[in-house]
């Protein structure tokens, strides 16, 4: 995939290219979400990194395809005959240095190709005559070269780094402008949608849309459905963090959570008081929340020890009747009680391996059986807070190394 991307870059690059994402939400250590053609989509922090770093091979190709986009559009010395020598990485200015860029020599000229396909500029500097820059130093092959961005070249001498005029610098003294470059909104829409979250880069930890085919390809089977509870499917709404975020609310998945359930009662029960429209509700939890210190954008969202307090207090400024108890671990006997009573679960996910630390409305289950291998394999219907349809949960990845606990909405009336 890595060469495709590099292609893509490549044949873009004269024409220019546009990326549609305007903002960018870190969800999570796994997750980040973004915006693309107006929908909020969640990435793959691994796949989004994997994505944006552009290897030694890489840069070559596109300093190739570069230089044919040149000779196309006229008025230089490079040619056909025109061809890469070597390839020398550059660094930064760090103890533990990264390649920033790389100088992509030619038998007449040179390309600098930035080491990440995020920065402002891809190709900062280029000539169709000159030699490098960093030519200029003494022993300049020798030594590990520093680039911190256009013409700004350096001698890495351990704590000091040289300049091009001799003098020696303090190292944690320079400005890293290629770091201060890079941004989400730099990468091409079709790179972004490739790191989606359930995209085939992100197999095994995709987004669950079926519970047999995730079961057969996860575990030996085949598999049947041994036993469910399904209650609420009817009557289930699904507000996302996409709205929440349009909305100017980032972090907020617990207020996305707790607007699903109150509307999905609204949706089963609608002699009750009638609730405002799902956007001018989800504000109004989350400005609660928010003023009471529940809900801490800028500290990642909302903490699991405050989710009953906040779902219950939701309720009643909402009208609703009920109780809210918690903190239960995740386990199939407790989703079970629960589901058959009819409750729907605030489930809390910790460090999960598609979601992350992230909060989602549970309202059934499936649980499945497989003869061959003599096991049960549990799966949570759940309303995601990042799709607008019902996705699945394995219940073994809600409770593997860090576990998850839910609080359950008992609602009355």
């Amino acid at each position: 995939m890595k060469k495709i991307i590099s292609i893509f870059i490549a044949l873009t690059m004269i024409t220019g290219f546009v990326s549609v994402c305007a903002h960018a939400v870190y969800l999570d250590n796994n997750t980040t979400l973004v915006k693309i053609n107006g929908i909020s989509t969640p990435l793959s922090n691994d796949a989004l990194a994997e994505a944006v770093e552009i290897t030694e091979d890489e840069a070559s190709e596109i300093a190739e395809l570069y230089i044919q986009d040149i000779i196309a559009i006229g008025d230089t010395e490079w040619t056909e005959a025109t061809s890469v020598t070597d390839v020398v990485s550059m660094y930064s200015n760090d103890d533990n240095p990264e390649v920033t860029a790389y100088t992509v020599n030619l038998n007449q000229g040179y390309v600098v190709v930035s080491a990440y396909l995020d920065a402002t500029s891809l190709i900062p500097e280029w000539s169709d005559k000159a030699e490098p820059i960093y030519e200029n130093f003494e022993n300049s092959a020798d030594e590990k070269i520093i680039y911190l961005g256009a013409y700004e070249y350096y001698i890495d001498a351990g704590n000091t780094a040289i300049s091009l005029q001799g003098e020696a610098v303090e190292k944690d003294e320079l400005c890293n402008n290629v770091e201060i470059s890079r941004d989400i909104s730099n990468i091409p829409t079709k790179i972004l949608q490739s790191c989606a979250i359930g995209s085939s880069t992100i197999s095994p930890n995709s987004i669950i849309t079926d519970p047999f085919d995730d079961a057969n390809n996860s575990y030996p089977g085949p598999f049947v459905c041994k036993d469910f509870v399904n209650k609420w499917e009817d009557y289930m709404t699904y507000y996302t963090t996409g709205s929440g975020l349009n909305l100017g609310w980032d972090m907020c998945c617990t207020p996305v959570a707790i607007t699903n359930i109150l509307m999905s009662y609204r949706n089963k029960r609608p002699s009750t008081t009638p609730l405002p429209s799902a956007d001018n509700l989800f504000t109004s939890i989350a400005q609660y929340g928010f003023n009471k210190g529940y809900y801490k954008p800028s500290e990642g969202g909302t903490f699991t020890v405050s989710q009953p307090y906040y779902l219950l207090e939701s309720m009643h400024n909402n009208s609703i009747d009920g109780n809210v108890v918690g903190l239960i671990d995740t386990t199939y006997t407790n989703i079970k009680s629960h589901l058959n009573d009819g409750k729907l679960l605030l489930i809390s996910l910790q460090k999960h391996g598609t979601y992350g630390n992230h909060s989602v409305v549970c309202f059934a289950y499936t649980r499945l059986y497989s003869s061959n291998a003599d096991r049960y394999i549990v799966y949570m219907k759940v309303a995601d807070g990042w799709y607008t349809s019902a996705r699945y949960i394995d219940l073994l990845t809600a409770n593997d190394a860090y576990g998850g606990q839910f609080t359950f909405a008992d609602l009355w009336g």
